[in-house]
């Protein structure tokens, strides 16, 4: 009995060393990815949605939840901002010229009809700092065309979330 509770100890103490050898070799990359988590209103505004990996940069997705309100014309249509804040900063060309610009931060309005578990994109802005907040770097209009998501999906699981959301008139 002693014997198995030593070799537990040994193992946990092993099992910690390496752990905070590990933490602290990524600890710079760690606080600058989980910055846009630590923001104090991300619980209260900004609902997580999913996390995302793009050209190197780790990718924080949220829903405004004050954004979250009807559409002005169909009532059956909600229409909420999609926000994804990256770190490190992502890079992109500008149409028409050759220099490009970076940004940590995409807003998409977003158009969801809850009935039949579909959805589309509308505007997309580039921003310079997290949350939308920044300057404008870029701004593009994407087709309002509705898409349907097949039950199981990830975009089906975050529908059903958006759809739950309560309206903010």
């Amino acid at each position: 009995m002693k014997k198995s509770s030593y070799l537990l100890q040994i193992v946990m103490t092993f099992s910690i060393i390496g752990t905070s050898h590990f933490t602290f070799a990524n600890n710079t990359d760690q606080m600058e990815q989980n910055s846009s988590l630590k923001d104090p209103r991300v619980p209260t505004r900004y609902l997580p949605i999913e996390k995302l990996y793009q050209s190197g940069s780790v990718g924080f997705s949220f829903v405004d939840r004050k954004s979250v309100k009807l559409h002005p014309y169909n009532p059956l249509i909600r229409t909420y901002s999609r926000i994804t804040n990256y770190s490190p900063a992502l890079s992109q060309d500008k149409e028409g010229s050759e220099e490009g610009f970076s940004y940590h931060s995409i807003v998409v309005q977003e158009y969801v009809n809850c009935h039949n578990f579909e959805y589309a994109k509308g505007i997309t802005q580039f921003y310079e700092n997290n949350f939308g907040e920044g300057q404008l770097e870029n701004s593009t209009h994407e087709i309002n065309r509705l898409i349907s998501t097949e039950s199981g999906t990830k975009e089906r699981r975050s529908l059903q979330v958006i759809c739950a959301l309560p309206l903010n008139d």
